[in-house]
């Protein structure tokens, strides 16, 4: 501040009787004087925005409750594309099959992005003459969801609990049904330490395709003979699976499977990936839409708050635009 500012603010201060005037320019002084010392002090981080940083945000979607093993967030987002007859009542196929279903992380598309954006970073793709189903889950109760990393240990870990088998049913015969064969194969895995990085996931990634290359007697449920048709009846997981925890994005585009290299495929690996138990909307605590075709539909923006504000937990509200 000046000499004669300070002067002036002196007298105000001192002289007496204070005039109206006099009180309102010597308050005016304070605040340009103060916002003249602020301005030269650098910015202090705040808790939210340590919080809300990349790599903050990054680590909370990836790490696991130690007593649970479930996900530690607890804010799910899924698009899918459907027929006009198909009924959406659950979070995956309502066909009796199906045990979990794929989700992502909500915080990852905030702010809002093009439809086909969300699509295609967790390895999909858009259908213009579908309708779009789009839901948003937060479970109250997470132990009817039990979300966890899209993980291989995690899925071997799924394959035992869900298959009904018991571990005296294995070895497994070379004639038995493939599930079978799967059961065995995932109740044998053992994810053993290493200081070596690349040697305990390459222990991990080959018994993944272990199980992935099993063949056998039809799976009694679907007819499949094949582990990795297993794999897909069960979870939904296809050819664009990774087993590291993170979709692969562009892995699945024009309704075809993409060839990638090793090195895109780690390069595309963006968004993390759960299992979620296959259960109806409002057990998982999910808010759902479904969007008829429109034009340019699937280049508009999705907000996911305004998901969760207008959809339904029953059936999916149905629209005629993106709210």
């Amino acid at each position: 501040m000046g000499n004669a500012k300070r002067t002036l603010l002196f007298r105000l201060v001192n002289e007496k009787p204070l005039p109206i005037l006099a009180l309102v320019i010597g308050a005016l002084l304070l605040v340009v004087w103060g916002s003249a010392v602020n301005s030269t002090m650098p910015p202090v981080t705040t808790v939210a925005a340590a919080e809300n940083s990349p790599a903050t945000v990054a680590d909370k979607t990836r790490t696991s409750d130690a007593a649970t093993g479930f996900a530690s967030i607890n804010d799910f987002t899924r698009i899918i594309y459907v027929n006009p007859t198909q009924s959406v009542t659950s979070i995956g196929k309502n066909n009796n099959v199906q045990k979990r279903a794929f989700m992502s992380a909500t915080i990852y598309y905030e702010p809002a992005l093009p439809v086909q954006d969300d699509v295609r970073y967790v390895g999909n793709d858009i259908n213009a003459a579908y309708d779009l189903v789009a839901m948003r889950c937060r479970p109250r109760d997470r132990t009817k969801t039990q979300a966890t990393l899209a993980t291989w240990p995690n899925v071997f870990k799924a394959l035992v609990d869900d298959l009904g088998y018991s571990s005296t049913a294995c070895p497994a015969a070379p004639g038995d049904t493939v599930d079978k064969k799967v059961y065995c194969a995932a109740l044998s895995f053992s994810d053993q330490s290493d200081t070596q990085v690349p040697l305990t996931l390459a222990a991990t990634m080959n018994a993944g395709v272990a199980l992935w290359q099993l063949t056998g007697g039809a799976f009694p449920l679907t007819g499949s003979t094949s582990g990795a048709n297993v794999l897909y009846d069960l979870y939904g997981i296809g050819y664009g699976f990774s087993g590291l925890g993170f979709s692969v994005k562009n892995s699945y585009l024009s309704g075809h499977n993409v060839s990638l290299t090793s090195a895109q495929a780690l390069a595309q690996s963006v968004v993390p990936e759960y299992l979620v138990m296959n259960v109806t909307l409002a057990e998982g605590g999910c808010r759902c839409i479904r969007v008829k075709p429109y034009p340019n539909r699937d280049q508009r923006f999705i907000d996911w708050n305004r998901v969760f504000e207008v959809g339904s937990e029953d059936s999916c509200t149905v629209l005629h635009h993106l709210p």
